[in-house]
């Protein structure tokens, strides 16, 4: 059958009827486009709402319309169906139901009537052939931009559902239809930029669903990645024949931005780099084509945003400064940009403190916190998204445990209690929303690892929420690794409420989760990795039990792998603070094994190393903290 508008509407009518009710009105789900427009029976499909009962009666006319047997009947275009569609959702009158009767009277018509008209009709369809022909070029000009405004109404589908509890489901269905839709339409793209552009954006909002960290998602990592990887395929050929195309180059830094939060979720580092890299440059190259609206400001800046967290994950804070200053300028001067504008300040201010600037750091996080909480938000999600991110922020830069930090303690464990509260309500929505699930545990990590010294019971049922939150995405990578950490973190709490061996029992199956996910053994252990906090766990726990010989053992053997993987305690204040941290512990277990040597040793590295940074920061209060804890020893 010739490819028309009428056949394009039947599958895109295919498409919804698969969407709304789980079977394909006629077809297999595996069999290619033009099979489905072959396989149309003589029956009508059935009506939607006999498979799906909650759907409404106007539902079964705008689909029995859509996917009736004869082309004619159908709708004239895809504006047709789409204003039908609008009608329905705006509780207005659908043109499919009030046009139903005159449908069955045509249909008893040419039951009956054929003979008598045949020849009435041979020579109307010879009329007819001569307009289609004349009339066909028009068409073939409007049906891929017909096809692009409905395949963006379905993809924006995902948009409205993703906020409502328990939709997890529902968008599983939509990436699954939605991905057999694209690459039906991918062969018809070599010759057309405009629908390759439109393809690469249709992949991008796949991968977003299946397991983009940035919002609601299935927690899916390979598939998203697979997905992105096709969006690249189609945008780069785009590019290459406009590479001055501004709706390009923001739709590739885009596509490279999540290629970036994928690799940095799953410690790819160099990935994390060169997509970061990539998502820079080309939305440089975007701002750079001429005056740019609201809207490019406000895309440049979230992606701006996310390209300094993934720096600060990566210790690169000169950039990670450089990128949250460029978003906070594209956006402070639009006031619909709130949101933009807080979540970069809140980049910022964790930028800024990992470089030591503290009191600009607290300045930045005040200023975010006082503009999200006065923030009027569109959904539930938003505000959650945008708060736990701000929260955290708040906390690390007032208390983080072992960290670059203000020493504000309790300050500090109120902010994390907000951002632990505030996933908790997003989580309980939907039991296989992955992004809430591992931002419940990052908070869960930083709150229990402040209490477990002042009120260990209570950081023990906070750990345990942020393990059973994990347990319900097991075959995810991040959130095994993410277990381990709150597993070996939570034994120092239960020595503490006198369940000590309960707590040995999670570091050793921490160590089995380490060894399964393949990041350990191992010859280089990064400092706040996962078999760094879980070895660094196993070695406590044996110095508070009576063998501290074993445990100097591990710390030892822990110090190599560490300087293995090339730390710069001189030059990172991050890395400063934890090996400062590392050292002490180190040197307590030299005195505890009576080897006062070498503990005098450790302490003569890290006054060294203070001694260095109060060169570099002079009169910063932090550094000024870690001299003096070591003077007071």
């Amino acid at each position: 059958m010739a490819q028309s508008t009428s056949t394009d509407i039947y599958s895109l009518g295919a498409v919804l009827y698969k969407l709304l009710t789980g079977s394909s009105p006629h077809a297999q789900p595996s069999q290619e486009r033009a099979e489905l427009i072959a396989a149309i029976g003589e029956k009508e499909p059935q009506p939607p709402s006999r498979l799906n009962r909650e759907l409404p009666p106007d539902i079964d006319f705008i689909l029995g319309k859509v996917l009736r047997k004869e082309p004619e009947e159908r709708y004239e275009s895809v504006e047709g169906l789409a204003e039908d569609l609008r009608a329905f959702l705006e509780w207005r009158p659908v043109r499919a139901r009030s046009g139903n009767a005159w449908y069955r009277m045509r249909k008893f018509a040419r039951r009956y009537w054929a003979p008598v008209t045949a020849g009435t009709v041979a020579v109307a369809g010879l009329s007819i052939g001569f307009y289609i022909a004349n009339h066909e070029r028009a068409i073939a000009e409007r049906r891929f931009g017909e096809l692009r405004q409905l395949s963006t109404r379905v993809f924006d589908l995902d948009t409205g559902i993703r906020d409502l509890q328990g939709s997890t489901a529902a968008r599983q269905r939509l990436v699954s239809v939605s991905l057999e839709y694209l690459e039906g339409l991918a062969p018809d793209a070599r010759g057309d930029l405009d629908l390759a552009e439109e393809i690469g954006h249709g992949y991008l909002r796949i991968a977003e669903i299946q397991g983009v960290p940035t919002n609601p998602n299935l927690g899916q990592f390979d598939k998203a990645e697979a997905s992105l990887k096709r969006a690249d395929e189609f945008i780069e050929k785009v590019l290459a024949r406009r590479p001055g195309s501004r709706s390009a180059l923001i739709l590739s830094a885009d596509i490279a931005q999540s290629r970036m939060i994928l690799a940095d979720s799953e410690h790819r580092r160099q990935d994390a780099l060169e997509q970061g890299r990539k998502a820079a440059q080309r939305t440089d190259a975007a701002m750079h084509t001429g005056p740019s609206s609201e809207t490019d400001r406000e895309e440049a800046a979230r992606i701006y945003t996310n390209v300094a967290i993934s720096n600060v994950n990566q210790h690169s804070f000169d950039d990670a400064v450089h990128y949250a200053r460029r978003a906070v300028d594209e956006v402070r001067s639009i006031g619909s940009a709130q949101y933009e504008l807080t979540a970069s300040l809140s980049v910022l201010s964790n930028a800024l403190r990992s470089q030591g600037d503290l009191e600009g750091g607290l300045k930045a996080i005040e200023e975010a916190l006082a503009g999200a909480e006065a923030m009027k938000y569109t959904t539930q999600i938003q505000r959650s998204l945008n708060l736990y991110g701000i929260y955290l922020r708040e906390g690390l830069i007032l208390g983080e445990d072992d960290g670059v930090n203000l020493g504000r303690t309790q300050d500090a464990i109120a902010a994390f209690q907000k951002a632990f509260d505030v996933t908790r309500e997003m989580a309980a929505k939907d039991a296989k929303d992955y992004t809430s699930r591992t931002r419940e545990a990052n908070a869960a990590r930083e709150l229990g690892n402040i209490l477990r010294y002042s009120d260990p019971k209570r950081a023990i049922d906070v750990y345990d929420a942020g393990v059973r939150e994990l347990a319900l995405t097991p075959n995810n990578l991040k959130s095994r690794r993410d277990s381990a950490v709150l597993m070996a973190n939570s034994a120092f709490a239960l020595r503490r409420a006198g369940r000590g061996a309960e707590g040995k029992k999670r570091i050793d199956d921490a160590l089995a989760i380490l060894k399964e996910t393949h990041d350990y053994p191992v010859e280089q252990i990064g400092l706040g990795r996962e078999a760094y906090i879980v070895l660094r766990a196993r070695a406590d726990d044996l110095a508070e039990t009576g063998d501290p010989q074993h445990a100097l053992e591990i710390y030892q053997e822990l110090l190599r792998k560490i300087m293995a993987s090339k730390p710069d305690p001189l030059n990172d204040l991050r890395d400063a603070a934890q090996i400062s941290q590392f050292y002490g512990a180190l040197a307590r277990l030299y005195r505890q094994t009576h080897d006062s040597s070498n503990a005098q040793t450790i302490d003569a590295r890290r006054r060294e190393l203070w001694q260095a940074w109060n060169r570099k920061l002079p009169d910063n209060s932090f550094v000024l903290r870690q001299l003096a804890e070591i003077s007071n020893k």
